[in-house]
């Protein structure tokens, strides 16, 4: 969705449907990238944000601009998606394309944006810039606010808070460095999520679980709680799912890897029909068994059941020469299910800890936690 975003900023052309995929731009040159019309709808969504503050406030606009903080501190550096600079009213506009929608971003003291404002602040020759916009762009999650939110923040406060980035990027290179944990502790932003002891200890602290012997007593029936008693227990149930969710990932990762997980095994997940061959190839053979092209296609080729349900039933067998069943991977159930065991992959790139016999993520950790 970035690079289709890119894309279209740079060239100021609309992604374009091809052969069933976008056309995007990537490291200087264009490629094909499989996107839905709701992903494709939010990165037009973000390009028409853009240029729209251009066509109003005029500026020179900096797509995937790369910058360098390392006169303050080395290894300092970063891509913003896109700036907005020398504007006619004196405003440097930061934007931030996020196209996920499970969590709603902030943009009130958003410490990415802020950090991409420095650094354009810093880098930008002649940037006479008397206020900072920060911009969120998320138009597929649901804020208060809406999908755009605008938030301006001081130069001067810009430059208050890099002495405040400083002292936490030093921080981190103390000798047990202070750990944080909290609800935006993600898989998806740190790998070290799954087996981090600061996380796990707040995880159990939000829960109020211990899982020594004996075991807890029976939860009870949310229907005799009180209104207040659940609201209470709401916002610890987000973290408890979240952990869930990386044991979970850990025990199908192990299973994928030939470890066995105890009463459980792995099987494939249902599978859906692909067609076999070359469009043009298959559009032939279903005009064999009277169809007409036009009814072949919405935006696309149809799937193997939408056209299976537009046949005579005496013809849908001949199908089966055409499409195959596609598993999109597995999933791990109680032994006691009725589906195959599938064998495993053994690739996921996991690691026994020689002292404790514990399982870790080696290959989502970066090098030097590796080591």
């Amino acid at each position: 969705m970035h690079s289709a975003g890119e894309y279209g900023l740079r060239t100021g052309k609309v992604p374009r449907w091809d052969q069933y995929k976008y056309t995007v731009f990537e490291n200087g040159s264009a490629v094909e990238c499989e996107l839905d019309q709701d992903c494709i709808d939010a990165v037009m969504f973000y390009i028409e944000v853009v240029t729209a503050d251009q066509r109003k406030h005029g500026g020179k606009l900096f797509i995937e601009k790369q910058f360098t903080l390392e006169r303050f501190r080395p290894d300092m550096w970063g891509t913003n998606d896109a700036l907005l600079a020398y504007c006619d009213d004196g405003v440097l506009r930061v934007y931030d394309f996020k196209g996920g929608k499970g969590v709603a971003v902030e943009v009130t003291f958003n410490s990415q944006l802020m950090y991409y404002a420095l650094g354009a602040v810093i880098n930008l020759p002649d940037l006479h810039a008397r206020e900072v916009e920060l911009i969120i762009v998320q138009p597929r999650a649901r804020h208060p606010e809406g999908p755009v939110r605008r938030w301006r923040i001081s130069i001067l406060d810009l430059y208050d808070f890099k002495v405040q980035l400083l002292e936490a990027a030093a921080a981190t290179d103390e000798i047990g460095a202070p750990l944080h944990a909290g609800e935006w502790c993600k898989d998806t932003f740190c790998p070290a999520t799954g087996w981090c002891k600061e996380y796990k200890a707040y995880a159990e602290k939000m829960m109020q679980l211990d899982f020594a012997d004996p075991a807890p007593p029976p939860l009870p029936d949310p229907r005799t709680m009180k209104p207040a008693e659940i609201a209470a227990l709401l916002p610890r149930f987000q973290v408890w799912r979240d952990w869930m969710g990386f044991v979970e990932a850990c025990a199908h990762a192990m299973a994928e890897r030939g470890m066995p997980v105890p009463g459980h095994k792995l099987v494939a997940k249902r599978g859906r029909r692909k067609w076999i061959g070359e469009d043009h190839e298959i559009m032939t053979a279903l005009q064999g068994l009277g169809l007409k092209q036009r009814e072949l296609f919405s935006s696309e080729l149809k799937s193997p059941a939408q056209i299976e349900k537009m046949l005579p039933k005496d013809l849908r067998d001949r199908l089966s020469t055409l499409c195959e069943m596609v598993s999109s991977g597995s999933t791990l159930v109680p032994e006691d299910d009725p589906r195959p065991m599938v064998t495993p992959k053994g690739t996921l790139g996991f690691e026994m800890q020689q002292e404790s016999g514990e399982p870790v993520a080696t290959a989502a950790l970066p090098p030097a936690l590796r080591d």
